[in-house]
């Protein structure tokens, strides 16, 4: 069984990591003042504190899924690792990818930038168990590779998009493509 530990900012942190304590969850002060003792780290925030999140730096040598409780859906980009495997798209690339398919707005950098979201307290502790245990049998699957997920709270079910990660990326592209076939492919097209 893995050891889960859950940190991050709001309620929804604490009634996820009381939902799960029977699975291998406890909680753990954000920010970190030490290494947890876990296989994966959640960290859960009350509101899109996703700008805040890619300016942390997390002292944890697993697995970490960032999740953003919104009024009545929570967000999950992927999971960050310690080192990617060829194919697998990056935290911080499906956060870009996810900014880029809103389109540009300053309202959306506004959204993302803001830290001052009031704590979840409306929605019931039943569905953010519901919720819980679902993102765990999810992540068992593998289903967060490559993928943002959106969890509809109301509707109690999962939507994930396929997202891919940025050429140059140091995390994520492997560079499985030689330069010279790429500039022969785009000169063939008539692009240069």
């Amino acid at each position: 069984m893995h050891r889960i530990a859950v940190t991050g900012i709001g309620n929804a942190r604490r009634k996820i990591a009381e939902s799960l304590s029977g699975q291998g969850a406890f909680p753990v002060d954000y920010p970190l003042r030490e290494r947890p003792d876990a296989d994966l780290l959640f960290v859960v925030y009350d509101g899109l504190y996703i700008d805040h999140f890619l300016e942390q730096s997390f002292d944890f040598e697993g697995e970490i899924v960032p999740i953003f409780f919104d009024t009545d859906r929570v967000l999950v980009f992927g999971s960050m690792k310690p080192a990617y495997e060829p194919g697998e798209v990056c935290t911080t690339c499906m956060i870009q990818r996810h900014k880029e398919m809103q389109g540009y707005n300053e309202m959306y950098d506004t959204v993302y930038g803001y830290c001052g979201f009031e704590k979840i307290d409306s929605i019931l502790d039943e569905e953010i168990e519901i919720f819980a245990d679902k993102l765990l049998e999810n992540l068992r699957a593998g289903k967060f590779r490559n993928e943002e997920t959106v969890y509809l709270l109301g509707d109690s079910f999962f939507v994930h998009k396929t997202r891919a990660g940025y050429t140059g990326c140091g995390k994520c592209d492997f560079r499985a493509y030689e330069t010279d076939e790429l500039e022969r492919l785009l000169s063939a097209k008539g692009v240069s």
